[in-house]
């Protein structure tokens, strides 16, 4: 990598996944975004220990294909589904061209466009814990984590996944405050099909 403020999440490895016994090699534990949706057909589902963080994965890639498909003036109907579920995979020709596209949006260190996140001048600074559900922080309870806010650091792949987690959670200080986008408390399901691309 030879910007040290660009961490490109087509590429890098940061999504867990569990692979179909028939999938290719390789099978990386973990893969980026591109190879999650070009192979996704070989992937049988995300697999990481927070539901928090599998869910938002679950979502990230949902959207993307959708937006893909949508700028491309291809929205999926549910006769266009049943062909794509016919055909076994993605339109690879649309969704590489959405990423191309796009490219500079999927940079967690990106100057104008940062993965999932937005610069507010004159905002105060908070501590990275507040995005993170088991964390304890304000009035969030230690109940497997002891210890305290401030302790709390992430590596670029485990930010990028509690990213995909807090639009859907929206965890926050004060229970007063959680506001999230599906409702106060969020319930989301996610209908998983025989391989990730089918549950996409």
């Amino acid at each position: 990598m030879s910007d040290p403020h660009s961490y490109d999440l087509l590429s890098e490895r940061w999504i867990p996944v569990t692979w179909l016994n028939d999938a290719a090699e390789p099978r990386d534990p973990k893969v980026g975004i591109r190879e999650a949706l070009n192979r996704s057909h070989e992937i049988r589902c995300i697999s990481h220990s927070s539901p928090f963080i599998e869910f938002g994965l679950y979502r990230m890639l949902v959207t993307i294909v959708l937006d893909a498909y949508t700028v491309a003036g291809k929205r999926p109907t549910i006769g266009k589904m049943k062909a794509m579920i016919e055909a076994g995979n993605l339109n690879h020709l649309i969704v590489g061209k959405y990423l191309e596209t796009y490219r500079e949006r999927f940079d967690l260190w990106d100057n104008k466009y940062p993965f999932l996140q937005m610069s507010i001048d004159n905002m105060k600074s908070e501590n990275i814990s507040k995005m993170i559900a088991p964390v304890p922080s304000g009035t969030k309870i230690a109940f497997w984590h002891h210890y305290t806010a401030n302790e709390t650091s992430l590596d670029e792949n485990e930010a990028a996944r509690e990213l995909c987690a807090t639009a859907p959670f929206c965890f926050d200080y004060a229970p007063k405050d959680i506001c999230t986008i599906g409702g106060d408390p969020p319930i989301y399901v996610v209908v998983c099909g025989n391989s990730l691309f089918e549950t996409i």
